[in-house]
């Protein structure tokens, strides 16, 4: 079998060597560049949601945060984590609700891998429900570059409370059989 493989092979190659003048070719590895850790800009971004009993303004400030432990990704590269705070303010304008995040608040939800190497991306404000404000929670992966991500999403009630939990409304979710056992 093993006879037949190779007179397969040099018949396929035409029994040349892979050579340039009698001599082997190397391609010779670069490794990447490490440069500054790499950090998301500032954002801030307001809107206005009918709610309880008004029109309640919803601020969402991401940070990055140099002061949280950095990811390092495979080749070495430092990636800068967040911090995301939600601000809530009633229809007269008052405080309601103001907390910070950071993805330390969802790590009960994350797998080991998104420990290690998930980033707290962004949190959106979805929708109001009954008395329940729900917000997506993005967490976003050093390693993967196919955009899978963590579906968790975060609820703030009209009590101030708040509860992180897993995003059902995802149909793929990597690991969480394993998660939820």
């Amino acid at each position: 079998m093993l006879c037949l493989v190779a007179a397969v092979l040099i018949s396929a190659c035409g029994g040349k060597k892979n050579t340039d003048n009698g001599k082997i070719m190397a391609i010779e590895y670069t490794p990447p560049v490490i440069v500054d850790p790499i950090s998301m800009d500032s954002v801030k971004t307001s809107q206005r949601v009918n709610w309880i009993n008004g029109s309640y303004t919803v601020t969402i400030k991401r940070v990055p945060m140099p002061s949280l432990p950095m990811v390092v990704n495979d080749y070495g590269q430092k990636y800068v984590d967040n911090r995301v705070t939600i601000e809530i303010r009633r229809p007269d304008g008052s405080e309601f609700f103001n907390e910070s995040f950071t993805k330390s608040a969802f790590s009960s939800l994350l797998d080991n891998d998104y420990r290690k190497n998930g980033l707290l991306a962004d949190i959106q404000l979805e929708k109001a429900n009954g008395r329940q404000l729900e917000f997506t929670v993005m967490m976003a992966h050093v390693l993967l570059l196919d955009g899978e991500e963590m579906p968790v999403k975060l609820i703030i009630d009209s009590q101030k409370n708040y509860k992180v939990d897993y995003d059902d409304s995802f149909d793929i979710v990597p690991g969480m059989d394993e998660m939820r056992e």
